[in-house]
């Protein structure tokens, strides 16, 4: 269990994550592609999944933070600016009004996409937000990146976060986590024949 205890509730709040504690996993439904937890209290939470790898990234970087992190990555495709696919698209606290990379990157795009500064904004703040998928700068980052690249992306990729906590002694990311979580996954259905 120390192995993924990552970080403290201090971490998960800095980085807009939405911590769920105390849900034990009571079902994965591979049919409708959905992972559903309950805690003692009686509170249940359902996610729904690509892969089941990537509801296990967004347990760890935050819940849509894969769906988050291939938006960066067409975003990054689209304007040929880098960005780290870490599922994060607006600061948060002090300076939360200048814009990070996700947006400074998404901004260039602009007359590109028809959308102003204020409206990419709008958008890139629902991020954490089943929603966003559904606004107009995630439709049209994703139309101008595989318009580019001449190939549909994907709507899913894990996040590229590094681990960083007091129990953390060596180099760890999401994806160790979430491979870790997927492979211990699998030999416990495989046991379960």
């Amino acid at each position: 269990v120390d192995e993924i205890i990552l970080n403290d509730r201090a971490w998960y709040q800095e980085h807009g994550i939405t911590l769920h504690t105390g849900f034990t996993v009571t079902d994965v439904n591979r049919t409708q592609r959905t992972v559903s937890a309950s805690s003692a209290a009686g509170e249940t939470l359902t996610a729904r999944y690509d892969r089941l790898i990537y509801r296990f990234a967004d347990y760890n970087a935050g819940r849509y933070a894969s769906r988050n992190a291939a938006f960066q990555s067409a975003a990054s495709m689209a304007s040929g600016i880098p960005l780290e696919l870490d599922g994060d698209f607006v600061r948060r606290g002090a300076g939360a009004e200048t814009p990070g990379s996700t947006e400074t990157a998404v901004r260039t795009l602009g007359p590109r996409l028809e959308m102003s500064a204020r409206a990419i904004r709008r958008d890139l703040e629902q991020g954490d937000d089943a929603g966003f998928a559904q606004t107009r700068l995630y439709e049209r980052v994703f139309e101008l990146a595989e318009r580019i690249e001449r190939r549909t992306l994907p709507r899913a990729v894990v996040p590229h976060i590094k681990l960083q906590g007091p129990k953390i002694t060596r180099p760890l990311t999401t994806e160790w986590f979430a491979n870790r979580v997927d492979e211990r996954y699998r030999r416990c259905v495989a046991r379960a024949g």
